[in-house]
């Protein structure tokens, strides 16, 4: 490897790993932002200084934290990895005694690949980075989504020092079709993957939350890979102090808003309501603290099945965040008081719905069968939930659910009260929707009894149970 630096020694130290086909200093426009405030490390993979033999991933994380301990630096404020340089990044990472405080992969190239795949790639991505040599940069477009002139000279610069050699033996243990190396949960809660919503790496985003259940995955909404880095490398930079100094990112006009991706749920909307008019001067403080906790509860739940997320994503994650994050500016209590409002409101909205199609002649008469129905579907075992039905013909809908996950949810994060504001919900939707209909409901699992025990029937009917 090759180092460049640039910065002060005494400033806390950023590393920065590069993509695939260009040089370490393709990190120089970001690293010259930085540089007034921090020691920015640039080192150049082997696999692009011309004489060097390229060993391992290992021997490359190794070489890098032997240039830092000489370089004096005990501990490290920032990690920065663009796109293959995340299949370094994390190797360094698992087996570095540095402390790092904070992790930025940019576009990471999390690809598992089968060992026969990459040898076949390997020739068609020599020539591919040799050409951008041979032609001068020429063939960039080609390969890349743009061929900006600021880019250019490092690809030109990796595509003379390359040796087919060296990408054999890069390709044979990089990129490998294993588990991604353990990163501690400490070290997950400050690592961000970020992807561009256009590039091909985002396929990868699901795979790597799964892995990193603790991370932040924010999007770059309209991006291709690495495109904020490229065309933007001051914002980028500004973008990297945030990280540092916030453990947050600043509200960027691209970046992909948690309602555009999963659909916004009413809690976060009112959420957003109560702060900005109770505490204006912390509204913005409190909405990122909500949204960082909604995107680590949606990490951690991102195994759901697609009938399991819906009702995750809609209420019980939300609920969830929005009622931790009111509770550092309010009393338990009221925070469980606001959140149950917010229920309530929806509640009786919807309430308002059933009330008007009441007024359908006999469509009253329809309810307990539209609900024996639809139960399995929406409130099935695919979606977390377990009944045993006791009547579900002739005018009755009586089950008794035995497991919700809402209840679930809500145990597992260690507020089995806020459970209570979606069992009120029931009760107010569905009593009195009409003389002729009877909700009934006596046990419920939020409140501590062995299931829930629905009942909707026609007045007048006797359940079998």
């Amino acid at each position: 490897m090759v180092f460049e630096t640039c910065g002060k020694k005494d400033n806390p130290a950023v590393l920065f790993f590069h993509a695939m086909g260009v040089t370490g200093g393709s990190s120089e426009p970001v690293a010259r932002v930085l540089r007034d405030r921090y020691f920015c490390v640039l080192p150049a993979a082997t696999l692009y200084c011309p004489g060097q033999r390229y060993v391992s991933r290992a021997d490359e994380a190794r070489q890098a934290e032997e240039f830092l301990r000489g370089q004096g630096i005990k501990r490290l404020a920032l990690v920065v990895a663009s796109s293959i340089g995340a299949d370094l990044a994390l190797a360094f990472l698992a087996q570095t005694t540095l402390p790092v405080e904070h992790v930025f992969f940019d576009g990471g190239q999390f690809a598992q690949i089968g060992r026969a795949t990459r040898r076949v790639m390997t020739p068609f991505l020599y020539l591919a980075i040799k050409s951008l040599y041979w032609s001068k940069g020429g063939t960039l477009k080609k390969i890349f989504w743009c061929d900006d002139e600021a880019i250019r000279p490092y690809f030109i610069a990796a595509g003379r020092a390359l040796t087919y050699g060296n990408l054999r033996r890069q390709l044979a243990d990089s990129l490998q079709d294993r588990p991604f190396p353990a990163l501690s949960e400490a070290l997950q809660a400050h690592a961000w993957f970020e992807f561009g919503s256009r590039e091909e790496h985002y396929k990868y985003r699901d795979a790597v939350m799964r892995a990193y259940p603790r991370g932040h995955f924010p999007v770059f909404e309209g991006h291709n890979h690495m495109q904020y880095q490229v065309r933007d490398p001051q914002g980028f930079a500004e973008m990297l102090r945030w990280v540092i100094e916030r453990d947050a990112l600043p509200a960027l006009p691209f970046l992909r808003k948690l309602g555009k991706v999963m659909g916004k749920s009413y809690l976060t909307s009112a959420f957003e309501d109560t702060v900005s008019g109770r505490f204006p001067e912390k509204a913005r403080a409190l909405g990122e603290a909500m949204q960082r906790r909604l995107e680590k509860l949606r990490a951690e739940n991102a195994g759901a099945s697609r009938e399991k997320r819906r009702h995750l994503e809609s209420q019980i994650l939300p609920g969830i965040a929005v009622y931790e994050t009111l509770q550092t500016v309010m009393p338990k209590d009221e925070a469980l008081s606001t959140v149950h409002g917010y229920v309530e409101k929806r509640a009786r909205r919807l309430k308002g719905i059933f009330l008007r199609l009441m007024y359908i002649p006999g469509f009253y008469r329809r309810v307990p069968g539209i609900f024996s129905r639809q139960t399995p579907k929406l409130f099935g075992p695919s979606a977390g939930f377990a009944a045993t039905d006791i009547q579900t013909t002739d005018g009755v809908w009586h089950i008794n659910m035995t497991k919700c996950p809402y209840y679930d949810a809500c145990v597992q994060y260690g507020c089995p009260e806020l459970c209570h504001c979606f069992c009120d919900s029931d009760d107010i939707t569905y009593d009195g929707l009409h003389p002729g209909l009877v909700w009934h409901r006596t046990k419920t699992l939020g409140r501590g009894d062995d299931c829930c025990d629905f009942c909707l029937k026609l007045a007048g009917k006797k359940s079998a149970g």
